[in-house]
């Protein structure tokens, strides 16, 4: 929502971006620091060691850095900002309704504002 009403308050300023990374297997997952949620997602063994089932596979570090990568040198993003990308690509069409909705990413970047104290002008 932040990526969306900034993008629009720029005026072709600055594109940005909303993305998921995916969930990715780093050695933090291998501390024995399975938060709880976690570990009766099925997304571990009994073991506590991260596995891929049916609906869920996990990335690699470089796989996880790519959508990064995407948003911040993909020229032909240009003509798409505020867009969310999900797997290298523009995903925008899975987002929530209400994410989108231009009163409510308004609303959103009001609040913010007033919160921390901070106008923004472009």
């Amino acid at each position: 929502m932040t990526a969306i009403e900034l993008s629009k308050r720029s005026q072709g300023k600055i594109n940005a971006y909303s993305l998921h990374p995916g969930v990715i297997n780093t050695n933090l997952m291998h501390k024995g620091v399975v938060p709880e949620g976690l570990k009766q997602s099925a997304l571990f063994d009994a073991d506590e060691k991260p596995h891929d089932n049916d609906t869920f596979r996990w990335k690699t570090i470089p796989q996880g850095a790519a959508t990064t990568i995407t948003a911040a040198f993909d020229r032909s993003l240009n003509d798409k900002p505020g867009a969310y990308l999900d797997n290298s690509a523009v995903a925008n069409e899975t987002i929530a309704p209400h994410a989108s909705d231009p009163a409510s990413t308004e609303k959103l970047w009001s609040v913010t504002e007033k919160i921390i104290g901070e106008t923004f002008t472009f």
